[in-house]
């Protein structure tokens, strides 16, 4: 049985997969071509979801000015 967060990683993928399925064939065309050209990192992911989470928890969870 997977854990909560398990369950979010794999939504959040999913989502990315979803969303890249829907560029157009151009569109991905032109994204792969850009890739050598891009800076270096650009396409890492340099954040944990772990991070997201929290910083959103206690964004919520903060008192109201």
């Amino acid at each position: 049985m997977k854990t909560k967060f398990e369950e979010y990683v794999d939504q959040v993928d999913k989502l990315i997969k979803d969303y890249t399925k829907k560029l157009h064939i151009a569109e991905l065309d032109a994204i792969c071509e850009s890739i050598e050209d891009s800076p270096a990192g650009t396409g890492k992911m340099d954040f944990w979801l772990e991070d997201i989470v929290d910083s959103e928890l206690v964004s919520r969870k903060m008192p109201s000015e």
